[in-house]
């Protein structure tokens, strides 16, 4: 299926304004990774994952 009644679900540098905008111009879904996961997959800080997700959630 092709054209503009297409689902469309981006993916890959999707952060909260990105994802914000991409809904706003009709996608189904987005994929939100590494803005959203930074470092903490590796490690990193889990408090920092934590704000992102909630300023995430709020955003939308």
């Amino acid at each position: 299926m092709t054209g503009q009644n297409s689902p469309f679900v981006p993916v890959g540098g999707v952060g909260a304004a990105e994802a914000i905008d991409y809904l706003a111009a009709g996608a189904v879904a987005v994929g939100v990774g590494s803005p959203l996961v930074g470092a903490a997959a590796a490690g990193g800080s889990v408090s920092e994952l934590r704000v992102r997700i909630r300023n995430l959630l709020e955003a939308l």
